[in-house]
């Protein structure tokens, strides 16, 4: 498929990786729509608005050998996605999405004291029903 393409055309695809594909289905099986970032926005993965809250995710591939470097990439970029989003006075909640679970879990801890929540496919529909309530 070519992206350029269906841009040129009027089309906006949605392009996923990794465990975007996984977190878009749980996100389809609750009845949620993916929100494309505006122009002024940042240039997220993947994000949804439930009417309350605008819940913006990263999606990362990580192995046992990137894996440190990709969650510290991540934390960061999703930090900064909500600063900049926050300025619109909007509830922002950040997710990390990784296809497995991290070797070291104390990754958890701390995007939770940083109020980011680290989630992977087992944890995926419980992230996007928690954005429903």
């Amino acid at each position: 498929v070519d992206i350029v393409f269906m841009e040129t055309v009027g089309m906006r695809p949605i392009v996923v990786h990794g465990a975007g594909a996984a977190i878009t289905r749980a996100m389809a099986d609750a009845g949620l729509e993916p929100r494309r970032p505006a122009p002024d926005e940042p240039q997220y993965d993947l994000a949804w608005d439930d009417g309350k809250t605008v819940t913006v995710v990263e999606v990362k591939s990580t192995t046992p050998a990137n894996e440190e470097r990709q969650l510290r990439l991540a934390l960061g970029q999703v930090q900064r996605y909500v600063q900049q989003l926050e300025a619109d006075d909007r509830t922002i909640r950040a997710v990390i999405a990784v296809e497995r679970a991290p070797a070291d879990l104390s990754w958890v801890e701390l995007c939770a004291d940083k109020g980011v929540v680290l989630t992977w496919p087992e944890g995926f529909a419980a992230t996007v029903r928690v954005a429903r309530e």
